[in-house]
């Protein structure tokens, strides 16, 4: 028997808890409502940077890969993604190693080190996965996409990152690297963007239990949900022939239309619970 409970923390942080004795996988997502339209003009993929660094411990679990080890040596998996306006932190695991696994995640959002002996390794993955993305056609119509939108929307900007946009352009800047990382965090973090679902065979004030816990000290800075401009393209180059001929491309390709479409829809955290439960219905099917 499926059970459901939605609560909302101290700090702020929106909860949905799933609770069903038979399974045999638990899970827990955590989403944020920011994501790289908040990239500083001068240092572009900063957002899907961070995502990367917060897997590298934190002050109570500095071990770099403690959390993925973890997570892995018990069956589970764990990934991220970065969108335009949300970033997704997941993992699955064994249901005995949630309360554990929930705890060390927690602190990527209360204490997380990023450790300058992490950094050069890290900014290497994100180039490695960017230069993954050159082949794509997909990918490829984005980015023009990009560049025939209004140069001075935040949608137009470079989002993924590599050695360039982050490493170089930071160093002919005058800025660390490290520097902009924290204070992306300490700017664009908060409890209060921050809705998490959480997935177990344990009863559903036990998954409570779990969550107040690890979450309740995350900070809640109380941040304003951040709002882009609705349309990144303008008449006048909406009028170009080269956006036309894009468009064209892009209604062709349905993942990609979804993909900008999602870019613009308003982040509340009404939505994000409803996404984080559709994506647990979902992963339920397939476990």
């Amino acid at each position: 028997m499926w059970n459901y409970r939605g609560l909302e923390l101290s700090n702020g942080m929106l909860c949905v808890l799933i609770s069903h004795p038979s399974i045999d996988m638990a899970a827990a997502a955590l989403d944020i409502s920011i994501g790289s339209l908040a990239d500083p003009r001068d240092v572009t993929g900063i957002a899907h940077f961070l995502e990367h660094m917060l897997f590298m411990g934190s002050t109570k679990y500095p071990g770099e890969n403690e959390y993925s080890k973890l997570v892995q040596s018990n069956g589970g998996a764990c990934n991220a993604y970065t969108s335009g306006n949300r970033t997704n932190y997941y993992f699955d695991i064994h249901p005995s190693l949630l309360s554990d696994a929930l705890d060390v995640f927690a602190h990527f959002f209360i204490s997380p080190l990023l450790s300058p002996s992490s950094i050069g390794r890290e900014l290497q993955a994100v180039h490695s996965e960017f230069e993954s993305y050159l082949g794509q056609d997909s990918w490829r119509i984005f980015q023009v996409d990009k560049l025939t939108s209004d140069p001075e929307h935040p949608y137009s900007r470079f989002t993924i990152g590599n050695m360039e946009s982050l490493r170089t352009t930071s160093n002919l800047c005058g800025t660390d690297i490290r520097q902009v990382l924290i204070d992306f965090y300490e700017n664009e973090y908060s409890a209060n963007r921050m809705s998490l679902a959480v997935l177990g065979n344990q009863s559903l004030d036990e998954l409570q239990s779990f969550v107040v816990r690890s979450f309740k000290n995350v900070p809640n800075k109380q941040l304003i949900t951040q709002q882009y401009p609705a349309d990144p393209v303008g008449e006048t180059r909406r009028k170009n022939s080269l956006y036309q001929k894009l468009q064209s491309l892009v209604l062709a390709d349905g993942e990609y239309y979804e993909l900008v479409r999602s870019n613009f829809e308003r982040a509340d955290h009404q939505s994000d619970v409803h996404v984080m439960t559709m994506f647990f219905f979902f992963h339920i099917q397939l476990i």
